[in-house]
Formats: structure tokens, sequence, C-alpha cells
């Protein structure tokens, strides 16, 4: 029951991210809502299973968006390794979900920047500091309300065997 309670929770974070993101956008500039799904899931299960996940509903965003094919999958498989390496299935604490989100956002950010804008005409520094930087921290104020939420607990699931 509480995996399929997870995937639904997860499929949700897509439909947000599909919908209200682009609704909440300033200026082409979107918070992540799969990232903080990702994040959330690697600090409780590991990194195995944040790259499963990321791989798994960037797969799905992949497949009903008009983006390049397998870029978000790439994007979240990245984010859901490394925030598992800063909880790595131990105790988390709030502290270590502020870090791995924040490190998630900027991995995901930056690669979704890299092979979508076209950043060797216009350079690096003006398109990081005035998309990916916003995006960044967007994303980052939406994931420290969800931590804030009733709904995030950091429990880790019990492993069988």
């Amino acid at each position: 029951m509480i995996r399929f309670l997870t995937l639904l929770t997860g499929l949700l974070f897509v439909v947000l991210q599909i919908t209200l993101a682009s609704l909440i956008s300033v200026h082409s500039i979107r918070p992540d809502f799969i990232v903080i799904f990702i994040v959330t899931r690697a600090l409780i299960e590991g990194p195995t299973a944040g790259v499963v996940w990321g791989f798994g509903l960037g797969f799905l965003l992949d497949a009903v968006s008009s983006g390049l094919v397998g870029l978000g999958s790439m994007a979240y498989s990245v984010v859901g390794f490394l925030a598992g390496q800063v909880g790595n299935g131990k105790v988390v604490s709030r502290f270590h979900y502020v870090v791995a989100l924040i490190s998630g956002s900027v991995a995901a950010h930056v690669i979704f920047f890299y092979f979508t804008e076209p950043w060797k005409e216009i350079g690096l520094l003006e398109p990081m500091l005035f998309r990916v930087l916003p995006g960044i921290l967007l994303t980052g104020f939406l994931g420290i309300l969800w931590m804030l939420s009733p709904f995030l607990r950091f429990t880790a699931e019990r492993k069988r065997g």
C-alpha cells in the first residue's frame, strides 16, 4: 500500500510539473517539482532507488513533453544519485534534505540548460545568472515549503529480507 501511495505521489508531481510549473513560471523561469520528489525518495531509500525514481519519472515526463527524448531520464537519474549519496539510507535530517535539494536542483537545471539552450552563441554567464540560478532558487523555495509540510517524513521504509 505504501508503494502504491508513493507511486501516486510521484505521478502527482509529474502532473504538477506539466501543468502548474508553466502557470507559475516567471519569464520562462520554472520550478522543478520532480526534483523535489526525487530528492525526497532518494534520501529515504538510497541512491539506487533515487536513480530508479529519477529515470522512471524522467522517462514519463519525456514521453508526454515535446523536449529531447531521454534528457529528463538522464537529468533526473543524476539528481536521484546525488541526493541518494547525501542520505545514503542513513538517518536524514532537514539539513541533509536542503543540501540534497540544492545539489539536485543545480544538477537538473544545468543539465537541461546545457542540452536545450543555445549557450554556445549567447554565452554562459547571462543565462546562468538570469535563468538557471532563479530556477534553482524557485525550486529550492518550493522544496523547503514541501519540507515544512506535514506530508514529508524522513523515516526510512523497512526493508525486507
